[in-house]
């Protein structure tokens, strides 16, 4: 009985040590996936992390953009008020000489 004993107890540690086995394979696999899965999301987070940083330039230099245009529109608001006063002053002037030149025909 000893030694039939001792066959099935080293028979049921020996399928211990096989289901071990096995375990230890089946997690190791999905380490490796797990892995992969990692290297997956690094590269589309460095693509992530690279189109915010090209969508970042294009907002700066759409904000220096409208600045200019701002800074321009400025410029022509400036440059319109200076015509219309010119263009008054030009009337008036106009005016007088229409007045004087009236008393030479007079």
């Amino acid at each position: 009985e000893t030694s039939t004993d001792q066959e099935n107890i080293v028979k049921r540690v020996d399928e211990a040590f096989d289901n071990l086995s096995r375990v230890i394979e089946d997690i190791n696999s999905n380490i490796n996936e797990i892995g992969s899965h990692i290297e997956d999301i690094n590269s589309d987070k460095d693509h992530v992390v690279s189109s915010i940083d090209s969508i970042l330039a294009v907002s700066q230099e759409t904000a220096a953009a409208s600045e200019e245009v701002s800074a321009s529109m400025d410029q022509q608001a400036r440059a319109t008020i200076d015509v219309a006063r010119a263009a008054e002053t030009l009337n008036a002037l106009s005016q007088q000489l229409n007045e004087e030149i009236s008393k030479f025909k007079a």
